[in-house]
């Protein structure tokens, strides 16, 4: 039984983690969206760029939460 290109990215697509806008992610953070723009051109934030667009992946930023902890 041979999978289809068509089934193996739908099987991917469904396992990976939802990703965050900017706009949710800020108002989690309680940061502004600015910032955050601010913080992934900088590359001080971890960010996923599609396009033009970024997400935010929520397990990397967890860690980056726990990284970053005072």
């Amino acid at each position: 039984m041979t999978i289809s290109k068509e089934e193996l990215t739908v099987s991917r697509l469904t396992t990976w983690p939802r990703l965050l806008t900017p706009n949710e992610l800020a108002d989690l953070l309680s940061l502004s969206v600015k910032t955050l723009y601010s913080r992934a051109k900088a590359g001080t934030i971890p960010v996923v760029r599609i396009g033009s667009s970024i997400r935010f992946d929520p397990k990397k930023i967890s860690l980056w939460i726990e990284e970053h902890a005072a």
